[in-house]
């Protein structure tokens, strides 16, 4: 699996395995049954699924899964080991 980082709005890591964001940023579910993944990629473990019309925030960073081309939207999530989960950005408005 090979990642490409697009944006990554958020200063160096608080501790092993944590994210800070400097910026939070609030999106749409708009695909019912969207999968939050462990890590942005398709084979990635789903953690728990989110609905239409629920809200998720998150670090505002978008990365693209390069073998499958598919770009995840980081989302918090508490499912998630570091506390970040991954949903495919085209199921985000």
């Amino acid at each position: 699996m090979f990642l490409l980082a697009v944006t990554v709005p958020f200063s160096a890591p608080a501790a092993a395995g944590t994210v800070t964001p400097t910026s939070t940023c609030y999106y749409n579910v708009v695909v019912d049954q969207t999968a939050v993944r462990e890590n942005p990629d398709t084979n990635s473990v789903v953690r728990k699924y989110k609905y239409r019309g629920e809200l998720v925030t998150g670090p505002c960073q978008r990365v693209l899964d390069t073998e499958s081309g598919v770009y995840f939207t980081a989302v918090n999530c508490s499912c998630a080991t570091d506390g970040i989960g991954w949903i495919r950005s085209s199921h985000l408005a």
